[in-house]
């Protein structure tokens, strides 16, 4: 039972926070095009921009993964590929938007920026790149018992707050159009059954982001 209620405490999590996120950033996104979940996970939001009639395309980092959702989404046109973010295999100027949610907090600083250049690359000029990341993530480092190395629980390799992600978009070339700080878990909106927005009224936000983190949501433009 525990097992089944963390699974569907995720997916409310994780459908949740993409709605809201879709909310967030629609002003941005209105004219349908082709759009790219880079690190799809299992699939939800490219699923949510598929059924606004998006032409949509994602990647995913495995094998394992690409097979489960070709088979989970067999009956839509969603394109799926095995990809890295460093070597994304499309033409140049391809995509009118491109999504890249909770992905670069996990990469090193030499990954980092060759994946901010390919999606330079294959994003049209005036294509807009919606991100995600946690937000001044306090990380969390484990020492290996045995050999002493230290390794972050997370697998998170860095902390962005509104300085540093700035700072990296600028380098490589893009125009930040749009920022906000929010709560991964929405308190608001009509996703939220009455009875839990009632609750949720009477919880102070920092609570919320305290249990759950806050993701920071960045909309830059290509130039």
């Amino acid at each position: 039972y525990e097992n089944v209620f963390e699974l569907e405490q995720d997916r409310f999590l994780d459908e949740n926070f993409y709605i809201n996120l879709l909310n967030y950033v629609k002003k941005f996104v209105r004219q349908k095009g082709k759009v790219l979940d880079i690190g799809c996970g299992v699939g939800t939001l490219i699923n949510m921009l598929y059924n606004r009639g998006y032409d949509c395309y994602a990647t995913t980092l495995n094998e394992e993964s690409l097979n489960m959702l070709k088979q989970k989404f067999s009956n839509k046109k969603i394109n799926f590929y095995v990809a890295d973010i460093t070597e994304l295999p499309f033409k140049n100027d391809f995509f009118d938007y491109i999504f890249a949610t909770e992905v670069l907090e996990h990469l090193l600083d030499k990954d980092l920026i060759l994946g901010l250049k390919e999606v330079k690359r294959v994003l049209k000029p005036q294509g807009k790149f919606i991100i995600t990341v946690p937000y001044k993530e306090k990380l969390q480092k484990v020492v290996c018992p045995d050999c002493g190395a230290v390794f972050v629980a997370s697998q998170h390799m860095r902390v962005f707050n509104e300085e540093v992600m700035f700072n990296i978009l600028h380098t490589v070339g893009f125009d930040i159009k749009y920022c906000k700080l929010v709560a991964k878990i929405p308190i608001s909106g009509n996703f939220l059954k009455d009875s839990f927005k009632k609750l949720l009224a009477l919880i102070d936000k920092r609570i919320i982001s305290f249990m759950y983190g806050s993701a920071f949501i960045t909309v830059a433009i290509k130039m």
